[in-house]
């Protein structure tokens, strides 16, 4: 699927109900750390794999699912396990600061992800990280946040539904003018403003209770 804005593709049931379990348990046991610089006091815990880096088994079989569905054909630069512990946990709007393109895998709990407009403001062969308050943030956060210079992140908005098990690829103008984040809720009633839901098993109407979740993402190297 590919919809406003512009490189978004959602991949659902990438991975089997097994095999997503299994790579659920396996990452909820890494040794990951909460990064309150970019992803707020309230983000996930976080481990990241550089490119030289070695990876557990359980990430070399998750490249190898995208390897043969045609979705990653370099090596990645760099890989993010992020653990949410709790449907409280969430992601701030941000623009990623690496590479040109992101592979959003999602296991455990569904969780809507919500991309709001801010064309680009940086040079994206800068590996940094551009954070963005998000307008539901709770007055204190958004205090704390604007204090660091941090910016609203403003614009029309966008949301999809991650299900476990499914990939969300997001390049071109979706990864350079559009921030991405979860909000911080316990629950969703669907409607049909989700532009993918027609590929998903939900329907209008339909509650999503937040829990536990895993996401991994993949930023692949640039092609030569």
């Amino acid at each position: 699927m590919e919809a406003t804005p512009h490189g978004l593709r959602y991949h659902p049931f990438l991975f089997s109900k097994e095999m997503s379990s299994e790579i659920f348990t396996e990452c909820w046991g890494f040794d990951g750390r909460r990064r309150g610089t970019i992803t707020g006091n309230d983000g996930p815990r976080v481990t990241i794999f550089t490119k030289n880096q070695d990876h557990p088994e359980i990430i070399g079989r998750i490249l190898s699912v995208l390897r043969e569905a045609g979705l990653l054909r370099t090596n990645p630069m760099q890989i993010s396990v992020n653990v949410y512990e709790s449907n409280d946990w969430w992601m701030v709007p941000h623009k990623d600061g690496r590479g040109k393109e992101a592979l959003i895998m999602s296991f455990g709990s569904d969780a809507v992800i919500e991309f709001h407009h801010r064309p680009r403001t940086f040079d994206h062969q800068i590996t940094r990280t551009e954070v963005y308050i998000q307008d539901t943030t709770d007055e204190s956060e958004r205090t704390r946040m604007s204090e660091k210079g941090i910016s609203p992140a403003g614009g029309s908005h966008v949301k999809m539904l991650l299900e476990s098990g499914s990939l969300l690829h997001v390049s071109e103008e979706a990864f350079t003018d559009w921030t991405h984040g979860i909000p911080k809720r316990d629950k969703e009633i669907l409607g049909e403003d989700i532009l993918n839901l027609e590929l998903t098993k939900s329907k209008p109407g339909d509650e999503i209770v937040r829990s536990s979740r895993v996401s991994i993402v993949v930023w692949p190297l640039d092609e030569k």
